[in-house]
């Protein structure tokens, strides 16, 4: 570990540091880099497992963990210049001296100055570093994106995304739920273009409250509340959810169908299924049926009858880097590739369900034009999307919205 040297010219808000945190960020770190776990996941477990800690505590922690994983490259380049070593640890106290906190003197470990770690954040360079990005991945975003958009893109993508609900219109209004969250402590605001979103004043975890238990919304980006609406759901449509993970946007499209309509959402896993009916019931929705499926199941049955197909498609995540961090360091080449061709299996494979007259939307979190609007136009020069015709797309940049990156494309069946 390294300790660091008060400085007198800074003036700091009072913080106890405690080695029991600094054990447990480490520990949560070691287990995101070293076993491959979903750094939120790992976040969560560790929160829940900490019940004594109060919430200044719990900011401090889950904070500097997700901090950490965004600037992984940077924080270590400092370390190892100014401490020698680029240790979980160490990179713990390079985060807090640039937070500005008072930080311990602590006998055992040597003296590292916390002016001299700040100056020296602000003065890393090339981007690579300074944005925290793998090489590789850095030479793909300019090859696809050109190097001013891609690093527009890759600084809003290393900020800490807002939290943004979804209300559910079911069963309340955005005003009405406002007022309800305003009494439960919580302050939200509109979004202009995003009838019902509401913006969180201050982050904070929203799960425990009653009118979250009671399904009056969920939480979801803004531009990801974008999705549903371009599938444009009308009163009485079979909808098929071909991606539909836990189905926030499953969720999305009942609210919008008034519950009048039925929508099948399917996808590979099955805790995600069991997830997806369990937030149905809380949001008391009645017509989604859910569809555990693998590259082996007969779809036939439905072929020509549904009247929209969504392909939320899996893949890179690039566009959710802000909730994702640490999918830019579990990322390849090689993975990239695997989504583009299952991307296009996907399409191939639920293009026959739409019935004539019917629509596919195709949507990515993704900003790479190779995951996105290259794909479409594979699949329209194919077999199976011959019958298609492009009608709009869009790709939502992260550094123009503020919001996650998305793109979305409606293709109508002749």
């Amino acid at each position: 570990m390294v300790s660091i040297k008060r400085n007198p010219g800074f003036i700091f808000l009072y913080m106890r540091f405690h080695q029991n945190q600094i054990n447990a960020i480490k520990i949560t770190l070691d287990k995101i880099f070293k076993r491959g776990a979903k750094a939120d996941d790992a976040v969560q477990r560790l929160l829940k497992s900490q019940k004594r800690w109060g919430s200044r505590d719990r900011r401090l922690v889950a904070g500097s963990i997700y901090d950490i994983v965004r600037y992984k490259r940077k924080y270590e380049a400092v370390a190892a210049d100014l401490a020698g070593g680029t240790d979980h640890t160490t990179l713990f106290w390079i985060w807090a001296a640039e937070q500005g906190y008072p930080l311990p003197d602590w006998a055992e470990v040597e003296e590292l100055d916390s002016e001299q770690v700040q100056k020296a954040l602000l003065n890393v360079t090339p981007r690579t570093i300074k944005e925290s990005i793998p090489d590789w991945l850095d030479e793909l975003g300019v090859e696809e994106l050109g190097e001013e958009r891609w690093e527009k893109e890759l600084h809003v993508l290393n900020k800490e995304a807002d939290v943004i609900l979804r209300v559910n219109t079911l069963l309340t209004h955005p005003e009405r739920l406002q007022q309800w969250l305003q009494e439960e402590g919580v302050e939200t605001e509109k979004i202009h273009g995003f009838p019902d979103a509401l913006r969180l004043k201050k982050r904070r975890a929203v799960q425990h409250l009653k009118a979250f238990k009671i399904g009056h919304f969920e939480i979801q980006d803004a531009n990801s509340q974008m999705v549903a609406p371009m599938v444009d759901p009308q009163e009485g449509d079979f909808i098929v959810d071909a991606c539909a993970g836990a189905g926030g946007k499953s969720l999305h499209l009942a609210a919008l169908l008034k519950d009048r309509g039925e929508i099948l959402a399917i996808d590979i896993y099955p805790k995600k299924m069991y997830e997806l009916e369990k937030r149905a019931k809380r949001s008391r929705i009645e017509g989604i049926r859910t569809l555990l499926a693998d590259k082996n199941t007969d779809l036939s049955e439905y072929y020509g009858k549904a009247d929209k197909v969504l392909i939320d498609a899996p893949c890179s995540g690039l566009g959710i880097l802000r909730r994702n961090p640490d999918a830019k360091w579990k990322l390849s080449k090689k993975k990239i590739q695997r989504y583009r061709e299952l991307q296009q299996e996907i399409m191939q494979s639920y293009a026959p369900l739409v019935k004539a007259g019917g629509s596919l939307v195709y949507a990515t979190c993704s900003i790479l034009p190779s995951e996105n609007g290259k794909q479409l136009r594979e699949f329209l020069s194919s077999e199976a999307g011959a019958d298609f015709e492009l009608v709009e797309e869009y790709t939502l940049w992260p550094s123009v919205t503020g919001f996650d990156g998305f793109y979305v494309a409606t293709l109508h069946s002749q």
